[in-house]
C-alpha cells in the first residue's frame, strides 16, 4: 500500500467525508471542537472497522472466501463515513432523539 493508493478518487473522497462529517464545531470553544470532533471520527473509524472484521469473518464462514486487503479498508472507511453522516444528522438536526 502507497502513497497513490491513498490518492484513488474513492479512497481520497471517502476519507476527505470521514473527516469533514466527523467535524463538531463550538465556536466558542476550540478545546471542546477538537476534542468531540476527535471522539467521532476515532469512533466512527472503529465502528467501520469492527463491522467490517465481522462481515470478513461471516463471509470466510459461509463462502470459504475472505476480503483482500484493497476491498477490506475500502469497506471500512465507507463504513465510517456512513457512521459519520448518522452522527452528523443526529447532532447539527437533532435526529434520533
Amino acid at each position: 500500500m502507497n502513497l497513490r493508493w491513498f490518492l484513488q478518487p474513492k479512497v481520497f473522497i471517502g476519507i476527505l467525508l470521514w473527516v469533514l462529517l466527523s467535524l463538531r464545531i463550538y465556536p466558542t470553544d476550540l478545546e471542546k471542537t477538537l476534542w468531540h470532533s476527535g471522539k467521532i471520527l476515532i469512533g466512527s473509524g472503529l465502528y467501520g472497522l469492527g463491522i467490517t472484521i465481522i462481515f470478513n469473518g461471516l463471509l470466510a464462514k459461509f463462502t470459504k472466501k475472505s476480503l483482500n486487503r484493497d476491498q477490506f479498508l475500502k469497506m471500512a472507511l465507507w463504513l465510517a463515513v456512513l457512521t459519520a453522516v448518522g452522527a452528523s444528522l443526529e447532532f447539527y438536526f437533532g435526529m434520533g432523539k
